[in-house]
């Protein structure tokens, strides 16, 4: 359990310091950049989205669990399209990259808990197996 949990802060503290460099990135290129001036992405201006570093956290979140990506993605990409190259790389390595890295070690760690599990019940059926033997040679 430790173990997993050891290897699941070591992929979160990951994303979160990625997500941190990127949301940076997207202050600076998307939200002090006066082009996306008239861009609205629902009923918020690019200001709201991307204005301040915590801001961009959010919208990266938003877009990392690929929530209305497209809504976010689409009005940006309409106004300047080299962000397309920023918003894809985002996407793709933090939603198809390190959530799925999450993904792969619940699973490893569940097929290593299975296993552990056999190799348990195995023991104990040799145990048994070998008291009944005791029991049959005391007989005899």
């Amino acid at each position: 359990f430790w173990h997993a949990m050891k290897s699941m802060c070591f992929i979160l503290s990951m994303m979160i310091f990625g997500v941190l460099l990127y949301s940076i990135v997207a202050t600076v290129l998307i939200g002090r950049n006066s082009a996306f001036d008239d861009v609205r992405i629902y009923d918020d201006t690019v200001d709201d989205r991307f204005g301040t570093v915590y801001r961009s956290m959010y919208s990266l979140f938003e877009l990392m669990t690929l929530e209305g990506w497209d809504q976010v993605a689409r009005p940006l990409v309409e106004e300047q399209p080299a962000v397309v190259i920023f918003i894809m790389s985002f996407i793709m390595i933090f939603t198809f990259g390190m959530l799925n890295m999450v993904v792969a070690l619940v699973v490893e760690k569940t097929l290593e808990q299975t296993r552990q599990m056999g190799a348990c019940k195995e023991r104990e059926l040799q145990l048994q197996m070998a008291t009944e033997l005791m029991k049959i040679i005391n007989v005899f």
